[in-house]
């Protein structure tokens, strides 16, 4: 499992969620650039067919949309902000 340390030295994972059943998604694809350009280690998690994840995700995002960042249970939906990214950076500490 990919993991990161924030600021604390607490190790935090970070899970990206997509969907194969959106080919060629521009969200995705950004989500995934950022991340790498950030030197941010996740994980992707495919949902496609994954009905039982697709539902909780919903719960906790109110949103059907891809891509979903989960850090340690902190929830983004779509692709992002300006001031969402820093959200992201401020939780796992990444300038």
């Amino acid at each position: 499992m990919e993991e990161t340390t924030n600021a604390n030295g607490k190790f935090v994972v970070l899970i990206l969620y997509t969907s194969t059943n959106i080919p060629n998604c521009p969200y995705c694809d950004e989500a995934r650039k950022w991340l790498v350009e950030n030197k941010i280690k996740y994980i992707e998690i495919d949902i496609a067919n994954n009905k039982k994840l697709q539902k909780k995700i919903y719960q906790k995002t109110e949103s059907k949309n891809v891509p979903v960042v989960n850090i340690d249970g902190s929830y983004f939906r779509g692709w992002f902000k300006k001031s969402e990214l820093k959200e992201i950076k401020e939780i796992l500490k990444k300038d």
